[in-house]
């Protein structure tokens, strides 16, 4: 079918789809009108359904714009799917939450949503999409609504002060100064925090038998303070697979004081696509942090446990091919790597390009490595490409034990390229740009 046709179709399903309770019959009935056979129809179909797969990709990627796109050409295709109705609005939902100003993202989110329960009531997931937007909503009034107290709130004490201050007192000519050395210390004596640092036990709830491990590397909490209090409890370690591949891993991290009582319950998705998956023997690093503008609770022991984690039984990871590195600075000594690369895939649409890599980082090294920046090269002599530069491991995770392999998903967009093929795109070199 020629994309003649295809955008004759789209400008008729324009022209009908404000209308109410337009069915799948309709717009067929437009194609026949058209001339278009019922073959033609089927891989208009099957282009949007590309589309619609396309989006679910990019979604999974980062690459929000690219989505919309992808997702939206479904929709104009396919205006009565509640499926890509759902996308649409999961896409902007996600862009919500990764923006400081997540309130007009949210708000298109809740119109497809809405959309897709029109045309599907019984679409369970979607209402509870649309739960947690509201919920987002509410709490946003009300943290607004306080923000705004406090700030006329301010505003007054900082009008009656300064015309306190305006006011001189009649005492002030007669004062007399004191002898001996006048302090000049006139603010807030900092607030000293007894153990600024303090080891809490951890004890974690599940097992190898479960298909995961953790290997804990410090559980510490941390005490600030100059005019007022705060503290924080970080917990670094390494997760570790074991007869699994895993996709998704969610944990939960509860405090207890010395008496039992729970004073706080957390949880956390460690693991999730498009990241990489665990393999057996892959570790994960991870930092659950929390932080807070208070003293801190009696804390006495935290427990760690899973709240969720989906895989599937495997005996042994993948071998993978070795990658050639490249040291932009000699690597310090005792400083060693090992990486492999476990795929790549190339999908193209139109004149763009998007290679996706997963390689695995080894320590071959006798020190521990606390930091790592790497940029992914893509070909060879003239025409190789360079990727983005992306730091693997920041020094506010936790860090990589000699042995500990580490999975890594890598994702670059490329436009216009005179050749898209496969071997376009190999071999991959790891350029290190950093290492500590």
């Amino acid at each position: 079918m020629d994309n003649e046709q295809l955008q004759k179709y789209i400008a008729q399903i324009h022209r009908i789809k404000g209308k109410d309770e337009v069915k799948k019959e309709d717009f067929e009935a437009v194609a026949r009108e058209l001339g278009i056979t019922r073959q033609d129809l089927q891989e208009i179909y099957q282009y949007a359904a590309s589309c619609h797969i396309r989006a679910q990709e990019l979604l999974r990627s980062g690459f929000y714009r690219e989505a919309l796109t992808c997702a939206q050409e479904a929709h104009d295709i396919l205006p009565w799917d509640a499926e890509i109705c759902a996308l649409l609005g999961t896409i902007y939902k996600t862009q919500g939450e990764r923006s400081f100003f997540p309130f007009l993202s949210y708000r298109k989110a809740l119109f497809w949503y809405k959309k897709a329960t029109e045309l599907q009531p019984s679409y369970s997931t979607v209402y509870e999409q649309m739960r947690y937007i509201q919920g987002s909503f509410r709490k946003a009034i009300r943290i607004g609504t306080f923000l705004g107290v406090i700030g006329v709130a301010l505003t007054v004490t900082f009008i009656v002060l300064q015309n306190i201050k305006s006011v001189t007192p009649p005492s002030a000519a007669l004062q007399i100064p004191a002898e001996g050395p006048v302090s000049t210390n006139q603010g807030t004596p900092p607030i000293v925090q007894p153990n600024p640092e303090q080891t809490i036990p951890l004890r974690v709830l599940f097992s190898e038998d479960q298909g995961l491990s953790f290997h804990l590397q410090s559980s510490t909490l941390y005490r600030y303070g100059s005019t007022e209090p705060a503290f924080s409890l970080n917990i670094k370690g390494t997760l570790q697979a074991h007869q699994k591949e895993i996709y998704e891993i969610t944990l939960t991290h509860s405090w207890y004081d010395t008496k039992g009582n729970l004073l706080f319950k957390g949880s956390k998705k460690v693991l999730s696509p498009p990241n990489a998956p665990l393999e057996p023997g892959d570790v994960l690093p991870i930092n659950l942090l929390v932080y807070e503008k208070q003293s801190p609770p009696p804390i006495a022991q935290v427990t760690l446990e899973l709240e969720k984690i989906d895989g599937a039984p495997r005996s042994q990871a993948s071998v993978g091919t070795a990658v050639p590195i490249r040291w932009i600075a000699s690597p310090p000594e005792g400083t060693a790597l090992e990486i492999t690369l476990r795929s790549q895939q190339i999908h193209s649409f139109k004149d763009t390009h998007y290679v996706k890599s997963t390689i695995t980082i080894t320590n071959r090294g006798e020190k521990r490595i606390h930091f790592l920046r790497i940029t992914p090269l893509y070909g060879k002599g003239a025409s190789e490409l360079r990727g983005k530069e992306i730091i693997v491991l920041s020094r506010d995770n936790a860090y990589l034990s000699q042995g500990d392999r580490y999975p890594f998903f890598i994702i670059n967009m490329y436009k216009g390229l005179e050749d898209p093929t496969s071997v376009r795109f190999e071999p991959l070199t790891i350029e290190i740009g950093g290492i500590e």
